[in-house]
């Protein structure tokens, strides 16, 4: 039922438009000379990488809170009770 749900959602939504800025980016380097083009392809790659790195930073901080806790709950476990 829920891979149903998923596929039809899927199925269904329009396609996903770039970010406001990355878009006259893009728009702008079609327009303008080969060095201009160059500066505004690499802003856009760095944009990119930005998100990616922005998206990677919770899963990896809430990791490291697990796995952390986890540490501590071992040495807990494994000290004498006083």
């Amino acid at each position: 039922m829920l891979v149903a749900v998923l596929a039809a959602t899927h199925a269904t939504a329009p396609a996903a438009s770039a970010c406001p800025m990355c878009k006259a980016g893009n728009e702008k380097s079609a327009a303008v000379s080969d060095v201009e083009a160059a500066e505004a392809q690499s802003r856009a790659s760095a944009y990119m990488y930005s998100i990616f790195f922005m998206m990677s930073m919770p899963p990896l901080v809430l990791g490291g809170l697990v796995v952390a806790i986890r540490r501590e709950m071992r040495k807990a476990d494994k000290s004498p009770l006083l």
